[in-house]
């Protein structure tokens, strides 16, 4: 029915093609009017607002993507239609890539200057999800060398998981102490040598950071071996791309 029209042309997915296809205006005057739709429903049943939460986080999403952190803040700051009172009752979402609202509010606190929330916020995010990269790369970029000891106290927490020994290898890299950094990798390959259940330009981290290290140390053959193997990682993450969308004769191009 016209509804559930209206409901779907709001959907995750439409909104992600519309994206992808360069119309954030049409994705955001759909969010919009799908939210004005929604606000009037609510006013008769109170069941709707857990939709209007979820157009919600699809407008922030827009607003992310375009970079516009202000208006990130602002609709959080102001849009009476979220139904809880404190960001910590939204339910935390990594599924498939998609940037959680608490990511996209650390970003718009980072960029207004709100350092302190800001990291507050991706130290909950990771130690929710503790193989989050955007995560931890904000909290590598707003603490530097402050955020060794959390990193390594999540590490501890959990030795299976393999992300926190990644940053810190960064955290190394980036002041210069290459073999501490390059020591950190190698621990985290250990842990998890195929890296095989992150998301699409996550996967093989490791490999990319190890070939910066390579890269510091004037290692030419080691970081074209590495840079080699994250490239075919992604050609492949590309290829799954075409095959999920049915285009089968190009994903098999690509994965050959």
């Amino acid at each position: 029915d016209e509804e559930d029209r209206r409901i779907f042309y709001g959907s995750d997915e439409y909104v992600e093609q519309l994206m992808r296809a360069g119309r954030s205006d049409l994705a955001f005057e759909t969010q919009v009017d799908t939210l004005k739709e929604l606000r009037m429903q609510a006013d008769m049943e109170r069941h709707r607002s857990e939709a209007m939460q979820e157009h919600l986080i699809q407008l922030a999403s827009i607003y992310h993507r375009l970079g516009r952190h202000a208006d990130v803040l602002t609709l959080l700051e102001t849009a009476p239609w979220w139904g809880v009172a404190d960001l910590a009752s939204i339910e935390l979402n990594t599924y498939r890539g998609y940037t959680p609202l608490h990511q996209m509010a650390a970003a718009a606190l980072a960029d207004a200057g709100r350092n302190d929330e800001a990291v507050a916020i991706v130290r909950a995010i990771i130690i929710q999800e503790g193989g989050y990269d955007p995560a931890y790369a904000l909290l590598v970029k707003l603490q530097g060398a402050e955020a060794e000891p959390f990193l390594r106290s999540v590490f501890e927490r959990d030795q299976f998981e393999e992300r926190p020994l990644i940053w810190l290898g960064v955290l190394k890299l980036q002041q210069k102490k290459v073999d501490e950094a390059q020591a950190l990798l190698q621990q985290a390959i250990s842990s998890d040598p195929s890296d095989g259940e992150q998301g699409k330009g996550d996967r093989m981290r490791v490999y990319a950071v190890l070939a910066d290290v390579m890269a510091a140390k004037g290692d030419k053959d080691q970081e074209k071996f590495l840079r080699d193997v994250v490239r075919a990682i992604r050609m492949s993450e590309d290829a799954d791309d075409l095959h999920e969308a049915g285009l089968l004769r190009e994903a098999i191009d690509l994965y050959l």
